[in-house]
């Protein structure tokens, strides 16, 4: 009932409130733009990319992007990434609902896949990744760029960062290769992960 000593809080994290008010929509994702992708011509701003270039995947290799979706939203807020914290090279924001892929056995024992989609505004917490505010800016739009391809793929961004895209055909969530986890799903097990179990990212 009660705590053993006096610093069992110690390792607490900060818990931003207003976000907690807020429900993440986690159906707004795609690549902000200015996000850098690998491609076969190197690493490109994924704004830059049109339909049938070849893009790196994490199974596949060299893919052909069938579709290049550009999409204006209206946006309150994203996620902040600090640079090294998911294998990225530099800082970045990623859309709610973008899809991360994580490896950790965590994961393996709890949902029977070593590696699992979560949306991003389940990482909110996770080693300084934070809600950002948009509301400084002259307007709430945002610009972001959907990669589909002919199955769900899984593409290098910003060096090291593993981020889903979809598959073009209609079906492709009925087979797709990846266990994709819902936000409360994702939270939990970012929540064990943050209490200092061990895992890696994919990278």
């Amino acid at each position: 009932m009660f705590l053993n000593t006096q610093t069992d809080f110690a390792n607490a994290l900060p818990v931003e409130m207003a976000a907690l008010m807020r429900p993440a929509d986690t159906k707004l994702s795609g690549f902000v733009t200015g996000t850098k992708v690998e491609t076969a011509f190197g690493w490109r701003a994924v704004e830059t990319l049109t339909r049938g270039d070849a893009v790196h995947t994490l199974d596949g290799g060299l893919r052909v992007a069938q579709q290049v979706n550009r999409r204006t939203l209206s946006v309150d807020r994203a996620l902040h990434v600090p640079g090294g914290v998911l294998g990225n090279c530099a800082d970045m924001v990623l859309m709610p609902g973008q899809s991360v892929l994580i490896e950790t056995d965590l994961a393996e024992g709890a949902f029977g896949a070593p590696m699992v989609l979560v949306p991003a505004a389940a990482l909110a917490g996770f080693r300084g990744i934070s809600w950002v505010s948009l509301a400084h800016r002259n307007t709430k739009a945002l610009e972001v760029i959907e990669l589909g391809f002919a199955e769900e793929e899984v593409v290098f961004a910003e060096s090291g960062v593993l981020l889903g895209c979809y598959g073009a055909e209609a079906d492709t969530g009925k087979r797709s290769y990846y266990k994709h986890l819902t936000l409360d799903q994702g939270q939990a097990l970012i929540g064990l992960l943050i209490h200092g179990s061990p895992f890696d990212l994919a990278a």
